[in-house]
């Protein structure tokens, strides 16, 4: 549809929003002054001193004496500006204000948004352009469409899209006045009451959704307020009825008034299920909206609440959180419980005394059941690892004094290497290329101590590549760096013909 034209008393109203209506630029000599008014393009002179004759007194026009920065009132056209003494005039001034315009298009409307600027030059009129840069179409029914000009500093040209636009605002406190009348003019709007609320916002969602009138007039404030944000009050603009729009049953409309609204997504939760839910049911479902925050969540409570009362569980939660337990904490035991297959219908399991314990207790057994899910899947994925074990035993099994190093028999053992010293060497790629032969895991672990993890080598042939202790560390370097550089010498040795190797106990 044909834009109408905005007309020219819209742009006079723009410019009234300005308080200075440009300069009055001065130039004095002596007591003799003279000023240009670049709101009405004139020039005025006078004296800021009459002089000492009488004919001076008569002839010359007495004028206050301007500091520049200061307002002054031009005699001639009686607007306020600022007085500019000419000879320091070094550039334009530019202000810039942004204002709105509604109009009816038909049985739509549009809100349109305009920013004006005013500039002023040296010796100038003040100049006012305006440009148009935002657009929201309301239709009846349907999303307001917001359009922004946009210009392509690529091609040089401008245009509209539809999206947001961050350099600019459609919300502007400036607004036509002759807006109001639009709006009673187009009857999808004329029965709106936007009150304290944004114009662009309000009617957007107005014409959207044709309940909001009887929202509004009903108090609903929660409700309006989510109508309004567009939050997702899930409407169904086919309804017939109110209700039905709302998309709850029609027993429901009292208590959702009472509510100001705020009950919408526990009622539409009832209507949903097809069933008519009883009291109890309903006391749940709003504990659920007005305390658990999340769908997840909620979804934990209804399986707990299975096997409880909500009287209980809220008993249970305060306890908790006067030990300053989080109720999140409770909510994690009870999921952690179920995903390990346990039966929380008692009252033990479903309220420990000692929740904190508990719930440490199942985290650490979920990462061993799955530490033993992963290390079964690496048996399976790098079964040449122990394929491979005996060979690599005879070339680098060696017994070093107070420590013995030897080859991971297994996947498995390298994966829990690097659980029990806190590093990766239980990753895939560690775990690939000792399958491979590439990079080779070997253990340095205390003789009287053998089957705990101590130090982890990587080796390739005869160099090795890292070594490290728990977490990444080799606080024992001074003891373990003598020892690993003999052992290496041993290694080479060995591939010259010696049949072991072996360390003085006294290194």
């Amino acid at each position: 549809m044909k834009l109408r034209k905005i007309p020219e008393k819209a742009y006079k109203y723009a410019e009234s929003l300005f308080d200075l209506k440009g300069q009055l630029q001065y130039k004095r000599k002596g007591r003799h002054l003279s000023v240009y008014c670049t709101a009405c393009g004139t020039r005025y002179e006078g004296v800021t001193e009459l002089g000492d004759t009488l004919e001076q007194r008569a002839m010359e026009k007495l004028l206050d004496t301007p500091v520049s920065g200061e307002i002054g009132t031009c005699p001639i056209c009686k607007a306020k500006a600022q007085y500019r003494a000419i000879g320091r005039i070094k550039r334009d001034y530019t202000n810039r204000v942004a204002w709105m315009i509604g109009q009816r298009m038909g049985q739509d409307f549009i809100f349109r948004i305009i920013e004006t600027e005013q500039r002023t030059w040296k010796e100038g009129k003040t100049t006012y352009t305006h440009q148009e840069y935002g657009r929201v179409y309301l239709q009846k029914g349907k999303k307001a469409e917001r359009t922004y000009l946009y210009y392509s500093s690529w091609s040089g040209q401008t245009s509209w899209y539809m999206g947001y636009y961050s350099a600019k605002t459609l919300y502007v406190s400036n607004i036509y006045p002759d807006t109001y009348k639009e709006i009673q003019k187009t009857p999808m709007l004329k029965y709106g009451n936007p009150e304290r609320w944004n114009l662009i916002d309000y009617y957007s969602a107005f014409s959207r959704y044709p309940d909001m009138e009887m929202v509004q007039k009903l108090g609903m404030e929660a409700l309006l307020r989510r109508l309004i944000a567009g939050t997702g009050a899930n409407i169904n603009p086919r309804g017939k009825t109110i209700w039905d729009r709302l998309r709850i049953y029609k027993e429901r409309m009292p208590m959702l008034k009472e509510s100001g609204g705020s009950l919408l997504g526990v009622f539409q939760e009832e209507r949903k299920s097809k069933e008519h839910w009883t009291q109890k049911q309903m006391d749940i479902e709003l504990y659920l909206q007005g305390y658990v925050w999340n769908n997840t969540d909620r979804d934990v409570v209804r399986e707990i609440l299975k096997h409880t009362t909500l009287d209980k569980l809220k008993k249970y939660r305060k306890e908790q959180e006067q030990k300053n337990i989080a109720f999140q904490t409770y909510l994690d035991y009870i999921r952690m419980k179920k995903r390990a297959g346990y039966d929380i219908g008692n009252s033990i399991a479903l309220f420990p005394k000692d929740l904190r314990r508990r719930h440490d207790e199942m985290v650490l057994e979920l990462e061993r059941e799955k530490m033993e899910k992963r290390k079964a899947e690496a048996l399976q994925k790098y079964v040449g690892i122990a394929e491979r074990y005996n060979k690599l035993d005879r070339k680098y099994r060696a017994e070093l004094g107070e420590y013995i190093i030897r080859p991971a028999k297994n996947a498995a053992e390298i994966i829990e290497e690097g659980r029990v010293l806190h590093h990766c060497v239980g990753g895939d790629n560690y775990l690939s290329a000792h399958a491979k032969g590439t990079g080779i895991i070997l253990f340095l672990r205390k003789a009287d101590e053998a089957d705990t993890p101590f130090c982890t080598i990587e080796i390739r042939g005869t160099k090795i590549e890292q070594w490290y202790e728990a977490y990444d560390q080799q606080p024992d370097k001074d003891i373990l760096q003598p020892l690993l550089d003999n052992y290496v010498k041993g290694l080479e040795g060995k591939k010259r013909g010696r049949a072991r190797i072996t360390v003085s106990a006294e290194l």
